[in-house]
């Protein structure tokens, strides 16, 4: 799908860099020559969500004070003056914010490549969607986790399943009526409960001829205080079928799954070493965060943040020695690991890059 083949456009782009990381993975010494230019934005614009997820603590609380359209408006200009061409709007739930069609708007005319949505779908009516695309959305991404029964009992929510699978249907109708450039991506996330789920999420996908990607559940991260690690509980067996068969199915419909067969490899072992303190995370030159409140994070939610667009502009921050710092300590895994973004983090790690062309020429 889109979504996987602009992964890849990003990394040819900043293909630049490999060199850089290459060479500070084997000497961490010259680490400070690596680039710090971000590609990609993932703005959180608000942290108020409508599901009641047992994977995620941000419905637990309400978040007040968040940044406003006009405040975001700026926050844009800001990202895309750093040279920014992939813009993601997250949230706790992004749908629940009024003023989202403004947001994208303005996204749109700063002429961003990409302006991608991430959604539990509950409030994704064809209405919505409508007035989405027409402002500027290129893609969404909606998570699903499973059969009816498993998604409700994971979102916290009865009827959950049955309206993410109609906003699914709707988009996938749009698209074939009107929006035929929409990227329409599922999101499952790995783990206990939904792992003998995903072969069937994989159908569905077929079905409707869109691309599923996946999610190892992190327990670790700040969202999910409370959350019991019990859920990160794993049949390293079924773990290891499913990756089979995922690989098989990727080699027939190689855009039915967004995940390369290196990050598929990256799945099958995460549970069983979280850290993977045998892969940098690059993240920090790759991609700028920024949280409702003006937050600003090197690649990884899981970290404090290191400034705030409230008392500094982002090329300011962006340019400090404490992101610079920070960037550099994700790249040393000096922090407790995490699966942030790691399909993005191994198109920059040289080794996985080498793993998917052979995965690449052994199906030629």
């Amino acid at each position: 799908m889109r979504s996987s083949a602009f992964l890849l456009k990003q990394a040819i782009k900043s293909s630049y860099k490999l060199p850089f990381f290459e060479i500070a993975r084997r000497s961490p010494r010259l680490i400070g020559f690596i680039p710090l230019r971000p590609i990609r934005a993932v703005i959180n614009i608000t942290d108020n969500c409508n599901s009641r997820c047992i994977t995620c603590s941000h419905w637990k609380q309400q978040s007040r004070d968040e940044l406003t359209a006009a405040d975001l408006s700026d926050v844009l200009c800001q990202v895309k003056q750093l040279g920014v061409t992939d813009l993601c709007l997250s949230g706790g739930e992004p749908l629940l914010r009024g003023d989202l069609s403004t947001i994208v708007r303005e996204a749109r005319d700063l002429k961003f490549d990409r302006i991608h949505i991430i959604t539990n779908g509950l409030l994704l009516t064809r209405e919505r969607i409508e007035e989405l695309v027409e402002s500027g959305m290129t893609g969404v991404c909606i998570s699903l986790n499973g059969s009816e029964d498993v998604h409700d009992m994971t979102r916290g929510i009865k009827g959950a399943y049955a309206k993410t699978v109609d906003a699914l249907e709707a988009l996938v109708e749009l698209r074939t009526s009107r929006f035929p450039y929409l990227e329409i991506k599922v999101l499952t996330i790995v783990m206990g409960l939904s792992l003998g789920q995903v072969i069937d999420v994989v159908k569905m996908c077929r079905l409707w001829n869109i691309g599923l990607s996946l999610d190892p559940l992190d327990t670790y991260h700040p969202w999910f205080d409370g959350i019991s690690a019990d859920l990160r509980l794993i049949n390293q067996e079924q773990l290891d079928q499913s990756i089979e068969e995922l690989h098989r199915i990727k080699r027939i419909s190689p855009s039915l799954i967004h995940n390369s067969h290196a990050s598929l490899e990256y799945v099958r072992h995460c549970f069983a070493d979280r850290k993977r303190e045998d892969i940098p995370c690059y993240l920090g030159y790759l991609e700028v965060c920024v949280g409702p409140h003006g937050e600003v994070f090197p690649g990884c939610w899981a970290l404090p943040p290191v400034g705030n667009l409230r008392q500094a502009s982002l090329k300011q921050i962006v340019g400090s020695e404490a992101y610079r710092e920070r960037a550099r300590n994700m790249f040393l895994k000096k922090c407790p690991g995490c699966a942030c973004d790691y399909v993005l983090n191994l198109y920059a790690h040289f080794p996985s890059l080498v793993e998917e062309i052979n995965w690449r020429l052994r199906l030629m």
